[in-house]
């Protein structure tokens, strides 16, 4: 039996990468705020039916905690808060580019005001 290829000296990057950005609703929330806009809480619950405010809230912080998604508090009469893409996650925008364009190649184009992921 031989020994096989060498294993690799450190982890493969890929995997922090997807355990960050690929878990459920990850990729949508992602999706949304890389269109240019700011959302605001209730808008994430429009634009993803079927999330969970608990589950919004935890996805949220773990973008956050990953540098990639700034939240901003707005006191007030009528406080807010806004979240949006962290300069550092600009480096997603060809990614999610790229995976839009395979995905389309492999499946055909997403129906129309699916929010496309």
């Amino acid at each position: 039996m031989s020994a096989g290829a060498p294993l690799p000296e450190r982890p493969c990057p890929l995997e922090t990468y997807l355990e960050v950005v690929a878990g459920a609703w990850t990729p949508r929330i992602l999706w949304c705020l890389l269109q240019g806009h700011t959302y605001r809480f209730a808008d994430f619950q429009r634009a993803l039916p079927g999330i969970s405010p608990k589950v919004l809230t935890r996805k949220l912080r773990d973008l956050e905690r990953h540098h990639l998604v700034r939240r901003t508090a707005y006191p007030g009469a009528v406080p807010h808060v806004e979240y949006a893409l962290t300069p550092r996650a600009a480096v997603l925008a060809p990614v999610f580019a790229a995976m839009e364009e395979a995905a389309e190649t492999l499946f055909g184009p997403s129906p129309a005001g699916d929010g496309g992921a």
